[in-house]
């Protein structure tokens, strides 16, 4: 970043917010987070779900919720996930898993709207 014309504050800067370091105290690198999680759910997870048990599925999502601002876990049922998914039939009615929705798969139902 240097060679390209930045000062020292501002690659520091970028260095911060790449390593996470004050997520949860630092409004940038939370608000880097949560487009981090919002990409994978959006993009990445309909791929990623299948290569993966339920069980792990489940642990997985619970973690990205985990890393989530409020606001941005608050926002994230109008984000389209997967209909299928192991995480999200775990808590469907009648899904693969539906009598016994631990709190793993609960977070994923709050995180994405099932049906897309």
């Amino acid at each position: 970043m240097c060679e390209a014309g930045y000062c020292e504050a501002e690659v520091a800067r970028a260095g911060t917010m790449l390593r996470k370091e004050g997520i949860k105290r630092d409004a940038e690198v939370q608000a880097l987070e949560d487009v981090i999680c919002f990409t994978f759910l959006r993009w990445y997870f309909e791929p990623f779900a299948p290569t993966q048990d339920a069980g792990r599925l489940e642990r997985i999502v619970a973690k990205t919720a985990r890393k989530m601002s409020p606001g941005a876990r608050a926002r994230a049922p109008s984000s389209p996930c997967p209909r299928g998914s192991p995480a999200i039939s775990a808590t469907e009615p009648g899904g693969q898993g539906s009598s016994r929705a631990t709190y793993p798969g609960r977070a994923k139902a709050a995180l994405c709207t099932s049906g897309v």
